[in-house]
């Protein structure tokens, strides 16, 4: 009877599955360091997992219901500490990212996300009914742009990139309506296209000599009059579409033409700002290596091409642990972190990288199934974007490292070196187990 009891309040294929990530985690971290590094790295390494497993009991035995409660204070605390470092931050390798904490550094962007998770949750379970409005969109997605806004001026935009996932998906949890969620991504990829059309054509300025209309596009979004013009167009356009379909008896309304426009204009003004001055040169540049990494294949292009080798020749058994050329001769950079998967795929090839997805896989099932059993709209709403929160940065990461998205800072979820992300990911997983123990009291 105890044990039938047990089993019902712990999650052990949860649990299971994140020990086995873990060990994984530390056999590869172990495998990507090179000799001088192993032992101290190693070490921090197991230190964080160790604090992480912590975290994660203390908030498996709490009520989640405590989050709800001090959803505000753990938002607010951490735009406070990503304010402190704006304003009083010492440079790191380019980015005030990490707050020093005397013999460890802390970087707030990692639990940000988490309590940005938790607020969005305990906010829409509370607006629910509401969400079927586009106006009840506002604030949700203004509790998510403030700290990305905040965390893109470190600047971090891998990071700041996985607050438009995470808050899509809660919202769409959470009840919002396809349709605007669907105009909601259609504004985030225009604002993509123009941003990465822009920075492509800045450091390509043989492509506008050469072809008239690829000069007056870059001029279109990249200054003011241009920018009106455009509009002009835009507007222009629209309204003879509009009155065209209504003269073929198209079933169309002035508020979807409305809601076009400023999703349109909305796209472009937000290009202009971006590219005109809240992204610094070096990003503008990663977004045109990513397009054309043999732009500069001894520079910015060099990560991504040394890492597209390192997956390819791992071909489907690997090289073996210890094995790979790309990963021990330390043609990869930030191979213990951010690029932990091209070591990975090269020195297991195609089985290791089937095994981390099942993993992945595995995790996700679970917490979508706490998710579906809890007991309130806050528990699942929390256990989903839990969830997704996980699942999101783990695509990012293995999209960038293959060449899908632009290079950008952001840890393997679970896998890469990093004691803040770590301990934020585990104690992410202890919410989840929490919520599943308290998943029958009523």
């Amino acid at each position: 009877m105890e044990y039938k009891k047990l089993y019902r309040r712990i999650d052990f294929p949860l649990s299971l599955y994140t020990g086995m990530m873990l060990l994984y985690s530390i056999l590869m971290v172990y495998s990507a360091l090179p000799a001088e590094k192993t032992f101290s790295f190693t070490s921090r390494h197991l230190l964080a997992i160790g604090l992480g497993l912590v975290i994660l009991l203390i908030f498996a035995n709490f009520n989640y219901q405590l989050f709800r409660e001090a959803a505000w204070t753990f938002y607010l605390f951490f735009v406070i500490l990503l304010l402190f470092l704006l304003l009083s931050g010492r440079p790191i390798h380019g980015g005030k990212r990490w707050l020093s904490l005397g013999l460890f550094s802390f970087q707030p962007a990692e639990p940000m996300k988490l309590a940005m998770v938790i607020l969005l949750a305990h906010q829409l379970s509370n607006w629910r009914r509401n969400l079927q409005r586009v106006s009840s969109l506002f604030w949700p997605l203004v509790l998510a742009m403030i700290p990305a806004g905040l965390i893109l001026l470190q600047p971090d935009m891998g990071t700041a990139m996985v607050f438009f996932p995470l808050s899509l998906g809660i919202l769409w949890l959470g009840g919002a309506q396809t349709l605007h969620l669907f105009s909601l991504v259609s504004y985030f990829f225009i604002v993509g296209v123009i941003t990465f059309m822009v920075s492509y054509f800045e450091q390509q300025p043989l492509i506008m000599e050469q072809h008239v209309l690829f000069f007056y596009l870059y001029k279109a979004f990249t200054t003011v009059q241009g920018i009106l013009t455009t509009g002009i167009i835009v507007l222009i356009g629209l309204i003879s579409v509009f009155f065209l379909l209504k003269r073929l008896r198209f079933q169309i309304s002035s508020v979807h033409v409305l809601c076009t426009v400023l999703i349109l204009l909305g796209g472009i003004l937000t290009s202009y700002a971006l590219v005109g001055g809240v992204m610094k040169e070096y990003q503008k540049r990663r977004l045109a290596i990513f397009l054309n990494p043999g732009m500069d294949p001894l520079g910015a292009g060099y990560q991504i091409i040394q890492a597209k080798v390192a997956v390819g020749s791992g071909a489907v058994m690997g090289k073996g642990l210890f094995q790979g050329t790309q990963s021990q001769l330390g043609f990869i950079p930030a191979r213990h972190t951010d690029f932990i998967f091209a070591v990975l795929s090269e020195e297991l090839g195609l089985v290791g990288v089937m095994t981390l997805l099942l993993l992945y896989y595995l995790i996700l099932s679970r917490g979508l199934k706490i998710a579906l059993q809890a007991r309130d709209d806050f528990g699942t709403l929390l256990a989903g974007g839990i969830t997704l929160f996980i699942f999101s940065q783990a695509l990012i990461n293995m999209a960038m490292v293959t060449g899908l998205l632009p290079v950008s800072g952001l840890p393997l979820p679970l896998m890469s070196y990093g004691g803040t992300a770590m301990v934020t990911d585990l104690a992410s997983i202890g919410i989840l187990l929490s919520i599943y123990r308290k998943r029958y009291v009523h």
